[in-house]
């Protein structure tokens, strides 16, 4: 019986420890390393994409994309993973139609400082709950593997949801990458959520320092020490306008006291002749 594996504590940036794999020593027609792929899928791609970029960093590239149902590998030939035909690899199942949103990460596992496979499998737990039913099929939660390791892999990690959420059914699947075409979604789609928490990083750093500027401006003066001439043409206007203000408010002031006044002298007249003429005798 194999020991699952421990989740790994290793710290970002920190090297992981050679290892001699097979995978590492993959190479591709043309003599260089293979990368190594993996796929996920939790129905919220732009929360993945971001906390799987924030975990890889620039050791691995992060893409957003769709699988499509298809025939994967050079002309148009069935890729075989680990000696298994793809039909039978995992989980595998005949789930069709429409177009799933998966986070695709390709990295050198010849680099040491590269997250690894199962590290990448610890956010893909992290980013999502394995355990909410999803709206329809192509929301889901699914790992697809690329190999028979990852395989391997991905199943000891759902054994160990599964015992640790006691109370709850884990949903997640696994399924063979090979059975689908990547495609890679528009820029526009990339990155979303880290380019609009930048774009409002930039509109109030853009509201302070035009706030700090113009202090900096009301504040600075020449040389010899009275202010110069831009805060005193900026100053003289609003000076203007408070005392323009200051006199509307003193006349309309005036004027409404005026309207009080009137109105109770004409009062006690009317209140005054009435009564004169209840004392004349008739």
């Amino acid at each position: 019986m194999t020991t699952p594996r421990a989740r790994t504590e290793r710290r970002e940036g920190s090297p992981r420890p050679s290892t001699a794999q097979s995978e590492a020593n993959q190479r591709t027609p043309h003599g260089g390393r293979a990368l190594s792929e993996a796929y996920f899928a939790t129905g919220a791609t732009a929360f993945l994409e971001r906390a799987l970029t924030r975990r890889t960093g620039a050791h691995a590239a992060t893409t957003v994309g769709t699988f499509h149902r298809g025939k994967r590998g050079k002309g148009g030939v069935r890729r075989r993973l680990g000696g298994a035909t793809t039909s039978t690899v995992g989980d595998a199942r005949g789930h069709g139609g429409g177009a799933r949103e998966v986070v695709r990460v390709r990295w050198d596992p010849e680099n040491p400082y590269a997250a690894t496979f199962g590290e990448l499998l610890d956010v893909f737990w992290d980013s999502h709950d394995p355990t909410h039913a999803p709206i329809d099929d192509l929301h889901a939660s699914v790992v697809f593997v690329t190999s028979e390791s990852q395989r391997e892999e991905t199943l000891r990690s759902i054994e160990q949801k599964t015992d640790a959420y006691r109370d709850a059914d884990v949903l997640t699947r696994m399924e063979s990458a090979v059975d689908y075409r990547f495609t890679e979604a528009p820029e526009r789609f990339q990155r979303r959520l880290q380019r609009a928490s930048e774009d409002e990083g930039s509109r109030e750093g853009s509201m302070r320092n035009g706030g700090s500027a113009r202090s900096s401006m009301d504040e600075r003066g020449s040389p010899n020490g009275s202010t110069s001439e831009a805060s005193q043409s900026t100053d003289a206007p609003q000076r203007t306008r408070t005392l323009l203000g200051s006199v509307n408010a003193t006349l309309h002031w005036a004027v409404d006291w005026t309207k009080v006044i009137a109105v109770h002298g004409a009062a006690y007249l009317v209140r005054g002749g009435a009564e004169n003429e209840r004392k004349t005798p008739r």
